[in-house]
């Protein structure tokens, strides 16, 4: 296993500009082929009140970090981000880019399982579950800059155990899409089935989530996209059944192989695209694997 550091904050100031360096360092990281994503940082107020971000924004698609951890997401890492400390201030509530789908956001519980009053709370401002999972980050063991082992507390703590956690399970099953991997994670909290906006889906548990993937079949593979209807006049389904979940690029290419269309798509969900602007003809849809499996390619004709 390597560790890669991308410093992206600047100590002396509060600035949207750490969170284009955040950006730029995720299109680093997936461009060396990076797994994972571990960031302790919040987003919500800077040092020019202009930029300031209320809890409006807060709804996984206006804030920089936010936009790019998605992105990160969709290519096929798993982003890790620290819920926030925000519990017992007047925002209250998680910082970017926690707010964004697909990623996992850690609060911080203490020793006895209680959730920490520093530990940010949901839910986006859109109504998703956050924090996504907790872990230990109420007086959490940790090492010094001096070297001496002691106690010290905020999710930026509980994310990183988070992510030791997964990197183990990714080891396991190192063909896994990150997508299963964050699903099974959920899957094996001790309140998947009754997630709520302090815990989230609770505190994963390492072995149910192994065995929860070594009971998964991966070698079943997705059967052929489904589209429909065909011929199509306005709104054409795509539809792939891919129960890993796995992340597509999905291109529509005309008879010239020219791309009229480019979308993310993830695998087990419809996708409903208009194709009304399109000038009749023959058409492809091509799903491209990100963190999928295969590719596929089925023709459609636009009356």
């Amino acid at each position: 296993m390597s560790v890669l550091l991308a410093r992206t904050e600047n100590a002396l100031s509060e600035s949207r500009i750490e969170e284009w360096n955040w950006a730029r360092a995720a299109e680093w990281a997936d461009s060396i082929g990076v797994h994972i994503i571990q960031s302790s940082l919040g987003y919500s107020t800077f040092d020019d009140p202009a930029e300031n971000y209320t809890y409006a924004d807060m709804n996984g698609r206006t804030a920089i970090t936010t936009q790019a951890a998605l992105m990160a997401a969709r290519k096929g890492i798993l982003v890790v981000n620290s819920a926030g400390n925000e519990g017992a201030s007047s925002w209250r509530y998680i910082t970017a880019p926690a707010d964004a789908d697909s990623i996992l956001a850690v609060g911080a519980i203490g020793p006895s399982g209680q959730i920490a009053p520093f530990s940010s709370r949901g839910p986006t401002s859109d109504g998703r579950i956050k924090p996504e999972v907790v872990a230990l980050g109420w007086g959490t063991y940790v090492m010094s800059p001096s070297g001496q082992v002691q106690q010290a507390s905020g999710t930026s703590f509980s994310a990183p155990l988070l992510t030791s956690l997964a990197a183990c399970l990714w080891q396991a099953s190192p063909n896994l899409p990150a997508q299963t991997l964050r699903q099974a994670i959920l899957a094996s909290a001790d309140r998947f089935t009754n997630p709520d906006t302090i815990y989230g889906y609770g505190l994963p548990d390492g072995e149910k989530a192994l065995q929860r993937l070594a009971n998964l079949s991966l070698a079943v593979r997705p059967s052929d996209m489904r589209i429909y209807p065909n011929p199509v006049s306005a709104t054409l389904s795509v539809f792939l059944p891919d129960t890993t979940l796995g992340w597509y690029e999905l291109t529509i290419l005309d008879t010239e192989g020219r791309e009229v269309l480019i979308r993310p798509y993830r695998g087990f969900t419809q996708l409903t695209l208009s194709v009304d602007s399109l000038r009749p003809g023959l058409y492809l849809v091509h799903l491209r694997a990100v963190s999928g499996s295969g590719n596929f390619t089925q023709a459609f004709i636009k009356l």
